[in-house]
C-alpha cells in the first residue's frame, strides 16, 4: 500500500483510483503462489526470463480473477486502432504472398502454417473475428483464442 500510494502520488491520482485501474492485475496470495509454482513447473518455457504470476496464470489457462474470466471487455480506442493496424498490415502482407510466383507462394504458405498452426486465410478470418468482437464489446479469453 505504501508503494502504491507513492506511485499514485506521482501519477496525481488517489490510491483508490490506482487500485481500481489495476484491479485485474491484483492477485490473492493463493493466486500468486500458484503462479510462482507454475513458473517453476514451466521453467523451460520461460528460458530463465523474468515473468509474473499473472502471466503464468494466463499461460496455464487460469484467469487471474473470476471477473477477468467472465466479463466481456470492450477494446479501448487505442487498442482498436492498433488492432486495425495489425489487421490491415496482415491483409497487405498476405495479399503480397498470394501474388508471388507459385514456388514462392507455396513455400510462404507452408512455412506460415508450420509456424502458426493455421493457414494464411484462417489467420485473416481469425483476426477479423477478434476485431469484430473487440468493437462489439464481447471480448473474453475464449474470444481471442485461435
Amino acid at each position: 500500500m505504501e508503494g502504491g500510494s507513492k506511485i499514485a502520488a506521482l501519477m496525481r491520482i488517489s490510491t483508490e483510483d490506482l487500485l481500481e485501474m489495476n484491479k485485474s492485475a491484483l492477485l490473492t496470495v493463493e493466486e500468486a503462489g500458484v503462479g510462482f509454482a507454475g513458473s517453476i513447473a514451466l521453467s523451460e518455457k520461460y528460458h530463465g526470463s523474468e515473468t509474473s504470476s499473472i502471466q503464468v496464470l494466463r499461460d496455464i489457462g487460469l484467469a487471474s480473477t473470476a471477473e477477468e474470466a467472465t466479463t466481456p471487455a470492450r477494446g479501448s480506442a487505442r487498442s482498436l486502432e492498433l488492432l486495425d493496424e495489425v489487421v490491415n498490415t496482415y491483409a497487405e502482407q498476405s495479399k503480397g504472398w498470394k501474388e508471388r510466383n507459385l514456388f514462392q507462394r507455396q513455400w510462404a504458405f507452408r512455412d506460415f502454417k508450420k509456424q502458426t498452426g493455421i493457414s494464411v486465410d484462417e489467420m485473416g478470418a481469425e483476426l477479423a473475428r477478434i476485431a469484430d468482437a473487440m468493437k462489439e464489446g464481447r471480448v473474453t479469453k475464449e474470444t481471442v483464442e485461435i
